[in-house]
């Protein structure tokens, strides 16, 4: 696509809004590329945009890294791009940038969308299967979205092309523009490699099960049973595998966070129920102080006090920003189910999101209960149901995952008593990745390991598995030609 023909738009100097994933899997990782756009930002409007992309409320996504966020913003020349990692195929995750997007339309009109997966000019109109049957129409859009088959951008163009069509009265500012900017060669022999490897999984998963045989009758005679252990109940737990195949079952990833936290005690001394571990395992902590709090939990209860705290208030605020604090504890209360009714735009027309994170909010309710000596030491569930969203929203789970990872090699690392036995953990760690490139499931991450290790890993593959090797290597090649071309 060429940036240079899109033209600006008044008010906000456009910026671009691309959805790409970096690889064809469901399985993303890393920071986005800065990818360059004709729109410009004018400067007056530079920080509140800025600071608008770091109020994404944190139901909807994380933002990762901001790239020269302080030439943004004191160069008026430097454009800006917000780059979402996709998860294909997945409804919440689809939901997740529907929003996103939605949030970032309504700050700034006239947004510019660009989608991988198609090549210029977009028609939100195909998805109008029964014009004269709008219902109908809306069943069959919530059925593909319910599937995953409705991508969270084609959502939004969707609800955008029925407002400007439909309802151009509700249409806001400049309309928007969306294009495919695919490089269609690059994206059809991706998708080529993507099938043939689909197809031959059979294949591979039978080439592969004489390499797991052998490493798991070798992993009995090489490793202590403590390391045995551990690595088995990581396999059970954190993955859902049983057996030596690549049969999954359901994997439960907090009950493997109580058995690490049990084995972290005993082996490393660390304890992750201690406050002070919030220094080195920040995620760790508050995931176990999260499981403590609702345990701890009475729904009822909590509701009746949340009940009882706001009517204290009511009869105690006097000033402007007393009462719009107590405006966004109520909406707080109603959004996160603490009061019966839930929140309507009309009933509260100002409320912003970035106004709505948990740990603030509670800090100002406590000053403000401070300064009007109310007294709330008797109200125990309204305090917990407080710790409980704290920690829900300050737990990162991109940084949850590392942490663990960071604590799995601490342990392995320990328990590992010899020469050996970190040899053969390495060769446990290269098929791990084998499997995960010729399956398409590498992130980011797995993916510079595995060009790291490239040449063990693929002597440890034998000829059996050579064709498959190199179309899994030229997948994640061409993918990251697409994202090149993307940028």
């Amino acid at each position: 696509m060429d940036s240079q023909k899109i033209k600006n738009s008044q008010g906000w100097r456009l910026f671009s809004f691309w959805v790409a994933a970096i690889f064809l899997v469901t399985n993303t990782a890393g920071a986005a590329p800065s990818l360059p756009t004709a729109h410009l930002i004018s400067q007056e409007n530079r920080v509140p945009f800025f600071e608008a992309i770091q109020s994404i409320p944190a139901e909807m996504g994380t933002v990762r890294e901001m790239d020269q966020g302080k030439k943004f913003l004191k160069d008026p020349a430097t454009p800006f791009v917000i780059h979402i990692q996709d998860a294909h195929a997945n409804p919440d995750a689809q939901s997740q940038i529907f929003e996103i997007l939605k949030f970032l339309a309504q700050k700034f009109p006239g947004l510019a969308v660009g989608v991988e997966g198609a090549k210029g000019t977009l028609h939100p109109e195909y998805l109008d299967f029964f014009p004269k049957f709008s219902e109908t129409g809306e069943a069959v859009i919530r059925d593909l979205h319910e599937k995953g088959e409705l991508t969270g951008a084609e959502k939004f163009i969707w609800e955008e092309y029925k407002k400007q069509s439909r309802h151009p009265e509700r249409s806001e500012g400049s309309p928007l523009r969306i294009f495919g900017v695919e490089n269609p060669e690059l994206y059809r022999d991706n998708l080529k490699t993507y099938r043939t490897l689909l197809v031959a999984r059979s294949e591979i998963e039978t080439a592969l099960n004489p390499l797991r045989d052998q490493l798991a009758t070798e992993q009995s005679k090489i490793l202590n049973p403590e390391l045995r252990n551990f690595l088995r109940e990581r396999d059970r737990r954190k993955t859902g595998k049983f057996e030596t195949s690549r049969a999954v079952g359901e994997p439960h990833f907090l009950a493997y966070l109580d058995f690490i936290e049990g084995l972290a005690q005993k082996t490393l001394a660390i304890d992750l129920k201690d406050p002070i571990e919030q220094l080195r395992f920040p995620n760790l902590v508050r995931v176990f102080h999260l499981e403590k709090a609702q345990k701890e939990w009475d729904g009822s209860k909590a509701a009746e006090e949340w009940n009882q705290a706001l009517k204290l208030f009511r009869a105690k605020v006097q000033t402007d920003s007393e009462k719009a604090l107590l405006q966004k504890l109520d909406f707080f209360a109603r959004k996160n189910g603490l009061l019966r009714e839930s929140p309507t735009p009309d009933s509260h027309p100002a409320m912003g999101n970035r106004d709505l994170y948990p740990r603030e909010l509670l800090e100002n309710f406590y000053r403000l209960a401070k300064n009007k000596k109310i007294d709330l030491a008797r109200f125990q569930q309204f305090f917990t149901s407080w710790r409980i969203l704290v920690f829900q929203a300050e737990i990162d789970s991109a940084e949850l995952f590392s942490e663990t990872e960071s604590l799995e090699r601490a342990l392995i690392e320990k328990l590992a008593q010899n020469d050996s036995e970190k040899k053969f953990i390495r060769r446990l760690e290269n098929f791990n990745l084998l499997e995960k490139l010729l399956f398409l499931e590498l992130t980011r991450v797995d993916y510079e390991k595995a060009m790291a290790r490239r040449d063990k890993i693929h002597a440890g593959a034998g000829k059996g598995l050579d064709a498959f090797f190199d179309q899994a290597l030229h997948f994640y090649e061409d993918a990251l030609q697409r994202d090149h071309a993307l940028t």
